[in-house]
């Protein structure tokens, strides 16, 4: 395509503030980056709706801009983060550290006790040295546990890198080896854009 020339016109489900074509009369030398935070506001509102009684948090490593970090918090969501700089980021923008999950399960000692100095209370886990550092770091502290789970399926399988197995994971076994934090709930460690979204996640009921 030669400079100048005006892009077809395609199918893909572009709102009309960000198709090709109204991106091309854009002067900015490529590659550059365009968001529409009504957009993402948009899409916020259609996921919760779709979800009812499901609280959302949105995964900083997606995009941490602080426009749509922002835009999120207004819309009355949550975060979730994998670094203590995540969290410092979402403070500088007003956002309680109470409202965030700390699903990185893989923490280093010195984050867990300033995020938890902080007021953020949920952690994640998936092996017992982990839950052994937060119940240390962070005593009272509530705890998630990230289980591996069949996921050949997904788009971007994530089960090889995060999560631990059922025969692992129950909850007894986790309470006696933590009893200064509390067991909150389970979670797919891999779970990206699963085909088949039966594959594997029927395994937290098999917990106890």
């Amino acid at each position: 395509m030669s400079l100048g020339t005006v892009a077809p016109e395609t199918t893909a489900p572009w709102p009309a503030s960000l198709a090709p074509a109204t991106l091309q009369v854009i002067d900015m030398p490529t590659p550059y980056l365009v968001t529409d935070l009504d957009v993402v506001a948009d899409r916020h509102a259609a996921f919760s709706a779709a979800m009812p009684g499901v609280q959302t948090f949105y995964a900083m490593k997606c995009n941490p801009s602080p426009e749509i970090l922002r835009t999120l918090a207004g819309c009355g969501s949550r975060f979730e983060i994998a670094s203590l700089g995540e969290l410092r980021m979402l403070q500088t923008i007003g956002v309680e550290p109470g409202e965030v999950l700390y699903s990185n399960p893989v923490k280093p000692p010195a984050h867990i006790a300033e995020a938890h100095a902080a007021g953020l209370w949920r952690f994640s886990f998936d092996s017992p040295n982990e839950l052994a550092k937060i119940a240390e770091n962070a005593p009272g502290a509530a705890v998630f546990v990230r289980l591996r789970v069949d996921d050949t399926n997904s788009v971007f399988p994530l089960s090889r890198k995060f999560g631990t197995d059922v025969e692992d994971a129950r909850l007894e076994r986790m309470e006696a080896e933590a009893p200064l934090v509390r067991i909150e709930r389970v979670e797919a460690a891999g779970a990206a854009r699963v085909g088949d979204p039966g594959d594997g996640f029927d395994r937290p009921r098999h917990l106890r």
